[in-house]
């Protein structure tokens, strides 16, 4: 093909909607994820803040660190994961629960937790596609209070 001449991409009918759709599905999946990951935590939160200081005690982390963590992690998850679930504050939302999961990553990588890393990459990559694709939020409460903001000022 030459090059002065500009390659053109025919996308098909929907594309956007559909690109919209996936990203309401994952938003969602994932936000209604991190939303009932505590909920075992909040069954027994002195078992798991106390398991997790056990667990951690073979790092240099003071343990007070580790305690205080542990017992915000049940309260910083579902905070996040209902805010991602809805899609309001969504980049906000994201962009902490990315740095939160950082955090778990620095403390797994000191455990040597090498499956735990695992699944928290996964969790990274999740919220970097999320923040990557964050053009297609259409279906959220971010996008609605938008559209509300703009037929007030129409």
């Amino acid at each position: 093909m030459d090059s002065q001449y500009p390659q053109i991409v025919v996308k098909p009918p929907g594309a956007g909607l559909d690109a919209a759709l996936g990203y309401a599905v994952l938003r969602f999946t994932f936000g209604l994820n991190f939303l009932f990951h505590s909920y075992q935590r909040w069954v027994n939160m002195d078992k798991f803040v106390n398991t997790i200081v056990h667990d951690f005690a073979v790092t240099p982390l003071p343990g007070w660190s580790i305690r205080a963590f542990a017992t915000a992690i049940p309260f910083v998850e579902p905070a996040l994961g209902a805010l991602i679930l809805v899609g309001l504050w969504t980049r906000g939302a994201l962009v902490a629960g990315a740095i939160f999961i950082a955090l778990l990553t620095f403390g797994t990588a000191l455990r040597g937790d090498y499956a735990g890393l695992a699944a928290q990459l996964l969790y990274s990559i999740t919220f970097f596609l999320l923040l990557l694709t964050s053009e297609y939020n259409r279906f959220s409460a971010d996008a609605w209070l938008a559209r509300k903001r703009l037929s007030a000022h129409s």
